[in-house]
């Protein structure tokens, strides 16, 4: 069997390589927790979301019914119901019946 032999200087060579493991094991340690705490701020920034989510999806829904009884208004012959239609027409907005999507 072959023995390992020592350096003129008799130091170990197995020495700088566990320190350059160890210090490896700890990088990807701390990579590893800052990560996972990342991970739970980023959770975090989408649970606070969801409340502003679902007041723009009401607010969406409130303007999308007032604008549809505006549309029925001017279909109806209601003059300033066809002045409001005519001039967010005439800036690219379209108005939808009630019920339409």
């Amino acid at each position: 069997m072959s023995e390992l032999r020592m350096p003129p200087n008799g130091h170990s060579p197995y020495v700088p390589m566990l320190i350059a493991l160890a210090a490896l094991l700890l990088y990807f340690a701390s990579q590893t927790l800052e990560l996972v705490e990342t991970r739970g701020q980023l959770a975090q920034l989408r649970t606070g979301q969801t409340a502003a989510l679902t007041d723009g999806a009401k607010i969406h829904a409130q303007f999308d019914s007032l604008a549809g009884g505006t549309a029925v208004l001017a279909q109806q012959g209601n003059a300033e119901a066809k002045t409001i239609v005519a001039e967010f027409s005439r800036r690219g907005f379209t108005f939808r019946q009630p019920g339409q999507r």
